[in-house]
């Protein structure tokens, strides 16, 4: 492996420690306690860092959970 894709690895391991995660607890206790207003702002931050650092697949769920809450 070189070297450009253990720091993509490493950036990854980052997001979902110090991102993914924590707004994943915080998504579950906004979502009981029906505040979607924080919920929408949770999944548009997770979507706007998963687009940035390469994690697609979390940017396309968040994608699709936005467009749900606005219809």
């Amino acid at each position: 492996m070189g070297g450009m894709e253990k720091l993509y690895f490493k950036v990854l391991a980052r997001f979902e420690n110090e991102e993914l995660f924590p707004k994943m607890v915080q998504l579950a206790e906004a979502a009981g306690e029906l505040n979607y207003e924080k919920v929408k702002n949770i999944i548009h931050n997770l979507k706007t860092t998963g687009g940035s650092v390469g994690a697609s697949h979390i940017h396309y769920i968040c994608y699709y959970m936005q467009a749900h809450y606005v219809e």
